[in-house]
């Protein structure tokens, strides 16, 4: 019996399917982080008393709009 193998071409297009879905996982990854890193900042901003908001130059009414924002929203 004989086989005979078929060269399907190269692989480079499976690789370059790979590698633009591994940028897209990168990049959806990376958002979440910042979304995270959001979340967590502001909550921290609403925890500062008015005297610690002074000495970061912000006030009360600053922390209420950045913390009123919606995590992915910069």
């Amino acid at each position: 019996m004989a086989y005979q193998t078929v060269d399907h071409g190269s692989s480079h297009g499976h690789h370059f399917a790979f590698s633009n879905l591994a940028t897209v996982g990168h990049r959806s990854v990376e958002a979440v982080l910042t979304w995270l890193d959001r979340y967590r900042s502001r909550n921290e901003l609403l925890r500062l008393d008015d005297h610690m908001l002074k000495d970061i130059g912000l006030s009360s009414a600053d922390v209420e709009l950045e913390a009123g924002k919606r995590f992915w929203q910069a």
